[in-house]
């Protein structure tokens, strides 16, 4: 499988506007967390970034990085399959 990373927006400005960033940054940690318990090791550590990538536009809004130039296309589409169940999992908690 292809490590992961979520890449989630923490800034709010008057300039580029985010209100919302901590509810995503909630959900992404729950995602973390329940992909690091599962698959131990597919997870890179979360990466905080100070632009919006759109994340601003709805709730739970993520951006996951699925792997790098050294994996196969295989690998990460294992991993978005690994991605996709647990996801799953998270928001049917969410009910």
């Amino acid at each position: 499988a292809a490590q992961m990373m979520i890449i989630t927006s923490c800034c709010d400005s008057k300039a580029a506007p985010h209100p919302n960033w901590r509810e995503n940054l909630r959900f992404a940690l729950r995602l973390q967390a329940a992909l690091h318990t599962q698959y131990n090791g597919i997870m890179r550590p979360l990466y905080l970034v100070d632009s919006r990538y759109n994340q601003h536009l709805t709730h739970g809004s993520l951006l996951i990085e699925v792997g790098s130039d050294a994996n196969t296309v295989s690998e990460a589409v294992y991993s978005g399959e690994i991605l996709g169940k647990t996801l799953a999992q998270v928001l049917g908690k969410l009910k």
